[in-house]
């Protein structure tokens, strides 16, 4: 059960509609998608510091099913400098292949309030970061589809 306004009668409209498609393979998903948004936990530990396991994890499945030509958003909360300094070098150096000429990547924070979600992401701005321009021009026109009012 959903806990976010709205999410239960739009998740239905969806599955009806044959636009979603559930699996629980990271690796088929990622084969069969040409944009991937990425949106794992990045807990506390007790020590006060992020466990990017999930993200490494992710990053992983991306490497094993190929990137080569897909977009990869990543939403999750994440601190600065893991993009340039745990993202990119590892799927270059695991795949051989460059961003902005063979992937795309963009990290656009998550700021979405429990319960909120579906109201936030139609109105709340979206920030796009990225470190070249191919991957912000393209991420800025996957949000402006998304939400074609903002």
């Amino acid at each position: 059960m959903f806990k976010e306004d709205d999410a239960n009668g739009l998740f239905s409209k969806m599955l009806h509609s044959k636009k979603l498609r559930l699996t629980v393979n990271a690796e088929e998903a990622i084969r069969e998608s040409d944009i991937i948004m990425v949106t794992v936990g990045t807990p506390i530990t007790d020590r006060y510091n992020v466990n990017y396991s999930q993200i490494r994890g992710v990053l992983q499945a991306l490497v094993n099913a190929g990137i080569e030509d897909k977009a990869l958003g990543f939403r999750s909360t994440m601190g600065p400098g893991t993009t340039e300094e745990l993202i990119i070098p590892f799927l270059q150096e695991q795949t051989g292949l460059k961003l902005g000429g063979d992937f795309l990547l963009a990290v656009c924070p998550e700021r979405i309030l429990e319960g909120r979600a579906y109201e936030e992401l139609r109105n709340l701005p979206e920030i796009v970061g990225s470190a070249d321009e191919a991957s912000g021009t393209v991420f800025g026109e996957i949000f402006i589809r998304i939400n074609p009012d903002k």
